[in-house]
């Protein structure tokens, strides 16, 4: 029964929203290259240092006043995930491997 259920999960078609969701991803990761192409080719060594001061300045304004704990806790955990996520595309762009 389980192995049904399983089975059943895996044969859903993909809906609409998940063909958007995936094209956001892509035109994220797109634009997330070009930049920190750019940033490589501009400041070379530098580079890596660079982004994580603009991105640790970004990561202050996270620290709005004004929101339910509940929000703010969410968009901290965000935005923790999608800073190791420039921090590891940037590595990965720094070895010559993207």
């Amino acid at each position: 029964m389980e192995q049904q259920q399983v089975a059943g999960q895996r044969a859903k078609p993909i809906g609409e929203h998940d063909l958007e969701h995936r094209a956001l991803r892509l035109q994220l990761f797109l634009v997330r290259q070009l930049v920190l192409r750019l940033y490589a080719a501009q400041h070379g060594d530098q580079a890596p240092r660079l982004v994580r001061e603009h991105l640790a300045s970004m990561s202050e304004a996270v620290h709005e006043e004004g929101l339910h704990p509940a929000e703010h806790a969410m968009l901290l955990d965000e935005s923790a995930e999608a800073l190791a996520d420039v921090d590891e595309h940037l590595e990965l762009v720094m070895a010559g491997a993207l």
